[in-house]
């Protein structure tokens, strides 16, 4: 189903991360008293967590989590140009200064769908004035050629130039494939060979019903794009483009694992297996471990908890990191990193300390800062988090 209400809310910011105190006899009353606290905490991540996720448990010591900036902002997508953190927001693209520092990137106050940079100075920018699932809601293409000091608007032709329409179909999506871009909207994947001016229906179709197409990425050997969301019964849409010869492969087998009504929101490859792939969506995330000729789960959820992403780790073979987002928008709800160490066989759960905090997760990044692996972490409505010092098995 469609998660992306905008109901208005500001997030307390959180508290810094815990770190296990040193006991010594003159203390043991204050050893105690925190010994009760955390089996409180404790109990209260695996209340709030729901049933479903068998397998796993709350650990500790916690990671550091700290509050990144941009309170009260919906974060759709991190990401990284020319070395500084990028943040696609439900009010403007900002990037990241410092701390929790942001300068917002030209003087957009709509929501962005998405981003892409041609390279360190040219970027297209999809927006969104409203509802960026509504019909009526105006959507627009940007390109700033200096890196983001100034911007024109794009005329294009994406959803067709059939009359009587005269909005264009939303870019959720944007990918740039050698000297091509690639886009989905509703339900349909199409290519330009000019900078988005003009687009050419590749897959799908036009202007239909469906919710939207939310994934799109390219398989590492750069023979195929993947890309999913959700048709126009809330029916699970995931396919793969083959850009050789332009056929299609409708990856049906993947809907018998999540529940009905879903979507997918990310496919995500591992950096150890070329051939394994991953979907994430509603319900959980599952896997392929062979170019998506058959399907099996990997992290799934009985409550039908989003996952908009999954991060592999280059550097441990069999890690990965995901966090999920419960469609209770109009209520708070805890921010839970889960871990795997053993290639999903078990996982971990970091609790962040702040239960104030709005925690759905909407957006992954991973980077390396110090020689260390560093999450950032996009939320509902509680802008971003870094998370840092992850224990290690």
């Amino acid at each position: 189903m469609n998660p992306d209400g905008k109901p208005p809310g500001i997030a307390a910011a959180p508290s810094p991360g815990w770190r296990r105190p040193t006991v010594n006899i003159a203390a043991r009353s204050k050893h105690h008293l925190h010994h009760r606290l955390s089996a409180c905490l404790v109990a209260f991540a695996i209340i709030m967590a729901g049933c479903g996720n068998e397998g796993r448990s709350v650990v500790d010591p916690q990671p550091r989590f700290e509050s990144a900036g941009l309170a009260g902002r919906i974060v759709y997508r991190l990401g990284e140009i020319d070395g500084r953190l990028v943040a696609a927001t439900d009010r403007g693209l900002y990037r990241h200064v410092d701390g929790e520092q942001w300068d917002l990137v030209g003087d957009f106050n709509w929501a962005i769908l998405d981003w892409v940079a041609i390279d360190e100075r040219h970027w297209l920018l999809s927006t969104a004035d409203g509802d960026s699932y509504e019909p009526i809601t105006k959507h627009e293409l940007f390109e700033t050629l200096d890196g983001g000091e100034t911007w024109e608007l794009v005329n294009h032709d994406f959803g067709g130039d059939e009359p009587g329409h005269d909005e264009a179909e939303p870019i959720r999506r944007l990918l740039a494939v050698d000297n091509e871009l690639y886009a989905t909207g509703w339900g349909a994947l199409g290519v330009s060979t000019n900078g988005g001016r003009n687009w050419q229906l590749r897959g799908g179709f036009w202007r239909s019903l469906a919710t939207g197409l939310a994934a799109l990425t390219q398989s590492p050997d750069g023979n195929h794009l993947w890309y999913g969301g959700q048709g126009a019964i809330e029916n699970l849409v995931l396919q793969r483009f083959d850009l050789r010869d332009g056929s299609h492969s409708d990856l049906g087998d993947a809907r018998a694992l999540l529940p009905s009504p879903s979507t997918i929101k990310a496919v995500r490859f591992d950096p150890h297996a070329p051939r394994r792939v991953f979907a994430c969506g509603e319900g959980g995330i599952i896997q392929s471990r062979d170019d998506g000729a058959s399907w099996e789960g990997f992290l799934l959820d009985a409550n039908s908890r989003f996952y908009f992403d999954l991060i592999a780790d280059e550097g441990a073979p069999g890690t990965f990191f995901t966090a999920g987002w419960s469609k209770r928008p109009d209520e708070t709800q805890p921010l839970i990193l889960e871990v795997t160490h053993d290639d999903g066989a078990s996982w971990l759960r970091y609790l962040h300390p702040d239960s104030r905090i709005d925690g759905g997760v909407y957006a992954l990044f991973a980077r390396e800062e110090d020689a260390a692996l560093v999450l950032y972490v996009g939320l509902f409505r509680g802008g971003v988090v870094r998370v840092s010092e992850i224990p290690r098995p």
